[in-house]
């Protein structure tokens, strides 16, 4: 196949995920999710589970500094700098059922298709367990899951205030394998 022909079913593919994301999030409109954001052929799904202040005043998820860091870890491991999707799972408030929670978090990853998946919080590990009617993954270590690494941390935001935490959060990112980013 040509190179133009391969490129133009690459453009049609990004269309149709974006529109299929663009469906989901329509269809949980009622809830106050923040704005979901990234590259939607993304190799890496970035789930937070808790908003912080960047979101609780509007911003889309990952907009504060926990997004800046999850960026500067990614490209240190070796990732392209437009391979990840970022999402909140739960909404501002916390006031959804655990239900809606989980079934629109398990439509963006069917959506997404990511190979990694990093939760960036215990509610996000907690939310990502529920969605994938798995157990919880265990914080720190690497598991497969459907099909995809899945790898909890400790906390991102929360560690940025910490240089310890930050090194535990950090160590935690660097268990993700060359095989992690080649599927």
């Amino acid at each position: 196949m040509s190179e133009s022909k391969d490129t133009n079913l690459g453009k049609l593919y990004a269309e149709k995920v974006r529109a299929e994301l663009e469906e989901v999030e329509r269809e949980f409109s009622s809830w106050n999710f923040c704005a979901s954001e990234g590259n939607p052929l993304a190799t890496v799904l970035l789930v937070k589970g808790q908003a912080g202040p960047a979101e609780q005043c509007g911003g889309p998820a990952l907009s504060g500094p926990d997004g800046a860091a999850a960026a500067k870890a990614l490209k240190a491991l070796g990732f392209a700098a437009d391979s990840d999707y970022r999402v909140m799972s739960r909404p501002l408030g916390d006031a959804s059922p655990a239900d809606a929670i989980h079934s629109r978090l398990l439509l963006l990853i069917q959506v997404i298709d990511p190979l990694v998946i990093i939760a960036l919080d215990s509610c996000a590990a907690a939310d990502l367990a529920g969605a994938l009617e798995a157990a919880l993954p265990p914080t720190g270590t690497p598991v497969q899951i459907h099909g995809r690494t899945i790898l909890a941390l400790q906390g991102l935001e929360d560690s940025l205030g910490d240089e310890r935490s930050k090194r535990v959060v950090w160590e935690q990112l660097k268990q993700l394998s060359s095989d992690s980013r080649s599927g």
